[in-house]
């Protein structure tokens, strides 16, 4: 063994001088002494040949560290749920633009229903005041509340009325459900209007009847439009605080006197009231300057009617003057108020006037 080891040495330095050797013929080749044995040795060498010891340390491996994961922050969490709360209300926007509703019976726009409505039968009296009959006339609709009218009169020669003035009610899918104490004789009930497109259900209970009245407000039947969007001027003698519920509260002009306060609103309606109890003691209509000649009516007529409308639906006036150069009046009295009607030399309506006689 002792002889192999210095054979084993002889030849590597054989190996290491021919390496060298090798080296000096490459201008390239740079070398290292071995800090050992001071043996010359390429510089890339990790060991020495002929000492066998190591010329430079092994390479640590760095190993990877491993960041830790934070948490999310709770409030950074929340507000990611906020973003995709609002990108999802906006697409459902963005889907459906006009957000609509299922519609309810005979549709959304209850306001188609504003106007007059008969009972549904050719034989009805054109003028139930006299002739008796039964009307009802939706004011108004705002959300869910109805703003009516419903009238009953018996024949004549009595003419019993009841009646529910500016009544109010709810409406319920298609369905406007109300309450009373007093139809005008005493009676109290609950009562219903359907509402179905070109017709209308009436239906009215009485649940506390007077025994000692002569008429009451009972209905059971079906009734069809025979006036659009507009105002019957027999509602609105009355409280004026009541009346500013149908027609609202902007009048374009209100004047004092030393009797009234008038007000002034569209279409030539003035109303003059009581300043000391709000009661509307003359309403009055001047078409010849209004928009719309239909909108405010008495009994169906307007600034549309004539002579032979008037006389055929009021009959005989209590006074009339034709022979007036500027205007003609015919005058009627009805329930203790009065009736004037203005034409003008075609004699067609200009005016209407509806007041408690002074």
């Amino acid at each position: 063994m002792m002889k192999v080891l210095p054979l084993c040495r002889a030849f590597l330095r054989y190996r290491m001088i021919r390496v060298i050797l090798r080296s000096k013929g490459d201008a390239a080749m740079n070398t290292k002494n071995c800090p050992h044995c001071d043996v010359v040795l390429p510089e890339e060498s990790a060991f020495c040949l002929y000492c066998m010891n190591k010329l430079t340390e092994e390479e640590q491996v760095t190993p990877i560290k491993r960041i830790p994961r934070k948490s999310i922050n709770k409030w950074v969490f929340a507000a990611l749920c906020v973003v995709v709360l609002l990108t999802a209300g906006i697409t459902v926007l963005l889907l459906n633009p006009k957000n609509e509703q299922p519609e309810p019976p005979g549709g959304t726009n209850y306001k188609k229903y504003i106007g007059i409505w008969d009972v549904d039968d050719p034989g009805v009296p054109a003028h139930i005041y006299t002739d008796g009959g039964i009307r009802l006339q939706i004011l108004s609709v705002k959300d869910n509340t109805i703003r009516f009218h419903l009238v009953k009169v018996s024949s004549p020669p009595a003419n019993r009325v009841a009646q529910l003035e500016n009544a109010a009610g709810e409406i319920v899918d298609g369905i406007i459900y109300f309450t009373f104490k007093d139809d005008g004789w005493g009676n109290a009930g609950t009562g219903t209007i359907q509402l179905n497109n070109d017709r209308v259900y009436v239906d009215v209970k009485i649940t506390d009847r007077n025994d000692n009245a002569y008429w009451d407000l009972l209905i059971n039947t079906r009734f069809k439009k025979v006036e659009e969007e507009s105002v019957s001027i027999e509602y609105l003698l009355g409280d004026f605080n009541i009346v500013k519920n149908m027609l609202g509260s902007e009048y374009t002009d209100e004047r004092i006197n030393d009797m009234y306060s008038s007000y002034h609103y569209d279409d030539g309606l003035v109303l003059a009231v009581d300043p000391d109890t709000d009661a509307v003691r003359n309403v009055s209509v001047e078409y010849r300057f209004a928009d719309n000649k239909a909108k405010y009516h008495y009994n169906t007529l307007n600034g549309k009617s004539s002579y032979e409308d008037v006389i055929s639906m009021m009959g005989e006036p209590v006074y009339s003057d034709l022979n007036h150069v500027i205007e003609k009046i015919i005058t009627y009295e009805i329930q203790g108020k009065g009736v004037k009607f203005f034409l003008d030399e075609d004699l067609v309506v200009i005016g209407i006037m509806y007041f408690w006689p002074e």
